[in-house]
Formats: structure tokens, C-alpha cells, sequence
């Protein structure tokens, strides 16, 4: 199947400094600079504070304890820097001693107040979700747990807590604030890998099914090498470039290598799904409105309609809150016919 991409931009570069643990390692940051810059994609440039298994507020607390070591740039109080250059920063919650929902909104907003001061809607926060560990529950049910975005709350490795984050952070923030749902793709995937488990052999025929959401860990808490990490690491990269997951050939997992293209393929769908359907990562791969697969008058309507000031609005194709001439170049140089 063939997808027409619809995005367009001005910048073919991102700069973006993550703030997390060890699942944030996961996601393989020193690997997202390697992907190779094509006409729809965005390079990356970016640096790390990494604190294996703890919390937001441990890492505000101790900004000299890592546990990988930081890029040139240095740890979160020296990289984040008031005048930086960064153009977004993701933090990842994780819960701790202590660890509250008051504790990771303030965390979070004293980080990224340091770094970005004043500045306004075309600087971003993301929100990295991790996953819930694993437990005799089930992923599905301890994903689905039901949080409230009241400061007591203690933090949770589920879709309803990090979404809580992002909208009490989008109600306070001149920055935009976007989710990279990586739980969300991992519950998604696992319900499919259940009713149609994957199943890889190796060059010596050995074979490993993947067919749960639990399958895809190495260990309670941590995604398995190669396939796990592909998963985080496909969807972290879609998220911050804006652009929709593409295979890139020789790209290896940290400690795990290269995954099959048939990996890749099943991946890419729930990916790509999970991102567009969600109201929190702003972005949408698809510009046709009405679902007639065809890019015409009724996709010109709405840009038209939206033209201008536009936060959080699917027109945004580069979520810099303005609906203009990005959008509108996009929308005439993909006139016509979709190809789904």
C-alpha cells in the first residue's frame, strides 16, 4: 500500500534535548540523528539527560546524576540553558518516591522554563509516555488505569495520566505541547499481535513469536532490543520530525541490530494509525477532509477557514499555531487524487 505524504515545512532540521530513564533510552535517541534527510523528512540533533528508574522530580533535583553518559552539551541544567537553541525537549514521567502529578508539572515547567524563557508556540514539549510494567493484570488493564490530573495523584505509566499532562501543560504554556504516545502504540500493537501474532526466523531458522504487547520486553520493565525498541523509536521519530514513519534501511537498534522490513511494514501501520487519531501529538498524515480520497475544493475550504492564528488545529500541518502559506502550498502541490 502506498501513502501520498502530505506534509511540508520550512525547516529541514529539529533540535531536541530529552529529559528521562532508562525507557527513554528505549526510544534509541543516539540513533535518531542516523536516519537519513530525504525531501520529507527533518534531521535531528539532539542531546540527553538520562537517570535509569527515576522520576522527573529526582532528575530536577540532581541535575549531575546520570546514568549514560550526556552528549557535548551537557546535563539538563547545563544543556537547558536560558537564550539555547533548542527547538523542543521531551520529558518522560515515571513514578518514584514521592512522585505526584504536582511534582512532574513542576518539574517540567521549571526544565523547560529554563530553556525556553518567553518564547512562544513554535518552541514544543513533548511528553515521551512510557509503559507500564509488566504485571499479572495484564498491559491493557494496567494502560487503561483511570487517573485524575489533581497534584496528590501519583504518577502512572498510563494513557489516561500522561494525557492528563498534556492538557494541564497546554493550559499554562505559551509552548506547544504534544504527546509522543509511545504506551498508546504499544497497547495498539498488542491487541493486533494477539489476533495475528508475528513471527520472525532467524539466519539459523530459529523462530520467535511476537504475540502480545508483553512479548515485545526484555525484561519487567524494558522493551526487547531489536523489535521492542524499533517500536519506540519509530514512533519517537514520527513525532518529533512531524513526518510519517518511513523505513530507512541499515537503521539498527542499539544492542539489537536492524529489523526485517516485515517488521517495519507492521509497525508502520500502527504507528501511523496511533499518531492520527490521536488529539495529542498534532499532527494528521492525511489532508483529505471528507474521505473521498481526493485533495480538492473542501480540503481548500478548511485551510481557508482556518486561516491564521490556528493552535492545535489539524490545518497546522507544521504546528507553529498559524495556518498560512505552508499550508496552502501543500494543499496546491498535492492536488487531486490521494494514493491510499
Amino acid at each position: 500500500m502506498h501513502f501520498l505524504l502530505l506534509f511540508a515545512t520550512l525547516d529541514t532540521s529539529i533540535k531536541v534535548f530529552h529529559v528521562g530513564n532508562s525507557l527513554t533510552w528505549d526510544s534509541a535517541p543516539q540513533v535518531l540523528a542516523d536516519v537519513p534527510p530525504s525531501p520529507s523528512s527533518i534531521q535531528i540533533e539532539n542531546g540527553w539527560h538520562i537517570r535509569c528508574g527515576s522520576s522527573l522530580g529526582y532528575i530536577l533535583q540532581n541535575p549531575s546524576d546520570v546514568c549514560v553518559p550526556p552528549t557535548l552539551f551537557g546535563t539538563w541544567d547545563q544543556a537547558l540553558a536560558e537564550g539555547s537553541a533548542w527547538d523542543a525537549v521531551s520529558f518522560q514521567p515515571f513514578p518514584g518516591t514521592n512522585s505526584t502529578f504536582a511534582s512532574d508539572m513542576n518539574a517540567i515547567e521549571t526544565m523547560a522554563d529554563q530553556c525556553f524563557g518567553n518564547d512562544g508556540f513554535d518552541k514544543k514539549v513533548f511528553i515521551y509516555s512510557g509503559w507500564p510494567w509488566q504485571s499479572d493484570l495484564g498491559f491493557a488493564s494496567d494502560w487503561l488505569r483511570r487517573s485524575k490530573p489533581a497534584d496528590a495523584q501519583l504518577t502512572l505509566l498510563s494513557s489516561s495520566y500522561v494525557e492528563n499532562l498534556v492538557k494541564k501543560l497546554r493550559a499554562q504554556r505559551h509552548n506547544a505541547v504534544y504527546l509522543v504516545p509511545v504506551g498508546e502504540v504499544l497497547y495498539n500493537l498488542g491487541q493486533s499481535l494477539e489476533i495475528e501474532p508475528f513471527v520472525h526466523l532467524d539466519q539459523n531458522g530459529n523462530e520467535r513469536v511476537f504475540d502480545s504487547a508483553y512479548s515485545l520486553y526484555r525484561d519487567q520493565y524494558h522493551l526487547e532490543y531489536r523489535f521492542g525498541r524499533y517500536v519506540a523509536f519509530l514512533t519517537m521519530h514520527s513525532c518529533l520530525t512531524g513526518t510519517p514513519p518511513t523505513f530507512s534501511p541499515g537503521i539498527s537498534m542499539p544492542g539489537g541490530g536492524a529489523v526485517p522490513f516485515a517488521w517495519h511494514q507492521r509497525v508502520e501501520k500502527v504507528v501511523r494509525s496511533t499518531i492520527s487519531s490521536s488529539e495529542w501529538t498534532g499532527l494528521r498524515f492525511s489532508r483529505d477532509v471528507d474521505g473521498d480520497g481526493q485533495i480538492g475544493l473542501e480540503e481548500l475550504l478548511a485551510v481557508l477557514h482556518s486561516w491564521g492564528p490556528c493552535l492545535y488545529c489539524d490545518q497546522d500541518l507544521d504546528r507553529d499555531g498559524q495556518v498560512g502559506y505552508t499550508e496552502l502550498i501543500d494543499l496546491m502541490s498535492n492536488w487531486g487524487l490521494v494514493d491510499f
